[in-house]
């Protein structure tokens, strides 16, 4: 169970971050597919791809910081 604090710097539990990282796999096959139903061309996939892959590459960031902070 997560406790709620109201520290502004508080960061999300790995929890959290297992379940946003699930999320946007989802998001990210749920795009591929229905572009693949439309026929929509590779280079309009992939830019509808970019917002959801860089939410992924932002939430690896927290994870590494929640794996550093937890080692210190």
């Amino acid at each position: 169970m997560t406790v709620r604090t109201s520290d502004p710097h508080a960061q999300p539990s790995r929890d959290g971050l297992i379940l946003m990282l699930v999320a946007i796999v989802l998001v990210m096959v749920a795009i591929l597919v229905c572009a693949r139903l439309v026929e929509l061309p590779w280079l309009w996939t992939s830019l509808l791809l970019l917002p959801p892959l860089l939410g992924l590459l932002l939430i690896g960031q927290l994870w590494r910081q929640r794996g550093r902070s937890r080692d210190e």
